[in-house]
């Protein structure tokens, strides 16, 4: 079976110290056939123009679209990135992280291993020069990834934003299933799970 296509989707504004960083580890990412989306929301700094020097410098095997709203349009700009996606599993990076080089590929493992809508990892954080300071989830520490809990209780570690990913069709239809990216492996959201351990991202703190 072909290996489908998928989408790394990054929104960007005022972040020109650290764009070139996050979109070079865009570039470098193993998985194939990757379609990559950037949308800089009206940057007043010097981040379009780092894009645009960086995209029009690569000459790899990813297919890259860049666009640029007019005006600041905050959240909305990940629904013009929707908009733009074609691949059937829709990966976020955001402008100021790196992503490692295998992120998505073992995320698109994961998801058609177990066939989920929603793929989630471990991330580290570094800080601003990028040294790494700590991981993102807890060592050794277990989360209730249920549907149940995320209705009633919302939000945990297992569950970092930057690192879900997900189904381009969950846009319209919502999610079903999920796993997330542990040291024992993906795991459907319906039992508890061990801890998230395997860093796919790197987060500035």
């Amino acid at each position: 079976m072909a290996a489908p296509l998928v989408t790394l989707a990054m929104p960007c504004c005022d972040q020109d110290r650290y764009v070139a960083d996050a979109l070079d580890s865009l570039f470098a990412q193993t998985y194939t056939p990757l379609q990559i989306v950037v949308c800089d929301d009206a940057s007043t700094d010097a981040t379009y123009a780092v894009v645009a020097e960086r995209v029009a410098a690569y000459d790899g095997p990813h297919e890259i679209e860049v666009r640029r709203n007019e005006t600041r349009r905050g959240i909305e700009t990940y629904n013009r990135l929707m908009d733009l996606a074609r691949g059937e599993f829709v990966v976020i990076a955001h402008s100021d992280d790196v992503s490692l080089p295998h992120r998505v590929e073992r995320l698109v493992e994961a998801w058609r291993r177990h066939g989920v809508s929603m793929v989630s990892s471990d991330a580290v954080i570094i800080d601003s020069n990028g040294v790494r300071l700590r991981p993102f989830a807890d060592p050794g520490e277990t989360y209730d990834v249920s549907l149940e809990s995320i209705s009633s209780k919302g939000w945990n570690k297992a569950l970092l934003g930057a690192t879900l990913v997900w189904r381009l069709r969950m846009r319209a239809r919502g999610c079903t299933r999920c796993a997330s990216e542990s040291s024992g492996g993906p795991r459907s959201l319906a039992a508890r799970g061990p801890s998230v351990q395997e860093a796919l991202r790197a987060n500035r703190s």
